[in-house]
């Protein structure tokens, strides 16, 4: 599986795109290794003398806040946003450099204020990976990504748990080190290719709610797997350090392996596994099998559905006229979500209820979910044409059929040229979103007008209006 996605790779990005998938990738990987639940958060918290779950908490709604806070800000073009963007890098190596060596108290402020910068980065990054990855490369950034964070998360915890936590520590820093580096090196255009304008107010929520609601109870499940499924396993800790993402990271690579897969089923696969899962949670003891049965399912379940979302705001950055939208709502829900659940999982334990009987309000949420995943592909399929997970009940739509015989027309470039002209592209913003020369641009636009029997652009914006989510 991973020969085949670095053949992919190799196809469909090329190095500055590459490069803007490692970097994301990296970010991502600091975020979930330093700031985020986990061994390395509390290892610190506890070498302060400093409460590590009230840090954790605040660190989580800060994170939400940033990746929506960063949704509204308009930015000038994507390379304004790429300075932005290394300034918020510089501030956030730094701050991070302090965590070892301030007094305890200040880590109460100092992990929120990191949690903040890198929420909005987070959001940000939906304009760089709009202007820097081709749209043929786009379903590769999300299994990329999300593996990458992995590589840097897993190591991370697992020096923490069996070494030393400085050990860990320097491995999450390092990954934020290469993330500035490669941010560094980016390429994007100097001036927006396709001016990004803010949604109107409503327009997000009145399409994706329903898939705000499926993400917020799914992630309430991964609070409860944090703070009370991971703590009944506690003894096993070389497994529980080595093993936990291996699931996770088989569901993408897995998901990113067959393509053509029709995933609406697996989705639904996935809610039964977790669910599975949670009813083995009340039945096992806590032995290894146990815990290899309990949390490969959990985790694999999670892998599933931590892609579905991925994929959602990385091969769809077209749907929206702000791309910082899509990125910043859905992985502010999935962090509100398992903040929430995080949160209620420890107030049913301090009122003595035991980890087995809640796994029956798991078991709800999971059965919720099972209508929601229907509503939620009711209402996206007609509007995101790039998302393989969702189905149209209905043949393809007449536009879509008019692509389909375009693309047999033109070649895979020549169709990336046609749907910027589509847009209202420049020649100029053409040669600046796909990193090629203007004389080379023109050659494609003749070559288009000549195949589509088209005399100019204009006749072409004509015919072919650029579509767009309805407001």
């Amino acid at each position: 599986m991973l020969q085949g996605l670095m053949a992919c790779c190799r196809n469909k990005l090329d190095a500055n795109g590459l490069t803007a998938v490692l970097a994301f990738g990296l970010l991502v990987g600091w975020v979930v290794s330093l700031l985020y639940e986990g061994p390395l958060l509390y290892s610190l918290a506890l070498g302060k003398g400093v409460d590590g779950g009230v840090i954790d908490a605040a660190n989580l709604l800060l994170l939400a806040v940033g990746l929506l806070a960063a949704i509204p800000v308009a930015v000038a073009s994507p390379e304004a946003c790429r300075r932005l963007l290394l300034g918020a890098a510089a501030a956030c190596f730094a701050g991070t450099l302090l965590l070892p060596v301030l007094p305890g108290p200040y880590l109460y402020g100092l992990f929120p204020l990191l949690s903040l910068l890198a929420g909005a980065s987070m959001a940000a990054w939906g304009h760089l990976l709009k202007s820097a990855v081709p749209r043929p490369g786009r379903p590769l950034i999300a299994p990329l990504a999300m593996t990458l964070a992995c590589l840097v998360l897993t190591p991370a915890h697992a020096l923490t748990a069996l070494v030393a936590p400085h050990w860990g520590f320097a491995l999450a820093i390092s990954a934020l080190a290469g993330y500035c580096l490669l941010l560094s090196r980016l390429r994007v255009p100097a001036r927006t290719a396709c001016p990004p304008e803010l949604d109107a107010p409503g327009y997000v929520l009145r399409h994706f709610l329903v898939l705000y609601l499926s993400i917020f109870l799914i992630t309430m499940n991964a609070g409860f797997m944090f703070q009370a499924v991971y703590p009944l396993f506690a003894r096993h800790l070389v497994l529980s350090s080595l093993y936990t993402n291996a699931p996770y990271v088989a569901a993408v690579l897995v998901c990113a392996a067959f393509p053509g897969f029709k995933r609406l089923q697996t989705l639904y696969a996935g809610l039964a596994l977790w669910g599975l899962s949670l009813i083995l949670l009340t039945n096992l003891d806590q032995s290894v099998p146990s815990f290899l049965a309990v949390i490969t399912g959990m985790l694999f379940a999670a892998g599933l559905f931590d892609y579905f979302w991925w994929s959602i705001f990385t091969t769809d950055l077209d749907s929206v006229k702000n791309p910082a939208t899509l990125v910043g709502s859905i992985l502010a829900a999935t962090i509100l979500g398992s903040l929430t659940g995080g949160q209620l999982t420890n107030l049913l334990a301090s009122g003595g209820m035991l980890p087995f009987d809640m796994a029956q309000w798991g078991l709800i949420a999971i059965l919720a979910n099972m209508v929601l995943i229907g509503a939620v592909n009711r209402r996206l399929a007609p509007i995101l044409v790039n998302q393989q997970f969702l189905e149209e009940d209905q043949g393809p739509s007449a536009e879509e059929l008019r692509l389909g015989m375009i693309r047999e027309k033109l070649s895979p470039r020549e169709m990336d040229v046609f749907l910027l002209l589509r847009d209202g592209c420049a020649n100029k913003d053409i040669c600046d979103s796909l990193h090629i020369s203007i004389n080379t641009v023109k050659t494609h636009n003749r070559r288009i007008f000549a195949k589509l029997g088209l005399r100019d652009r204009a006749e072409l914006q004509q015919q072919f209006p650029p579509t767009r989510l309805p407001n």
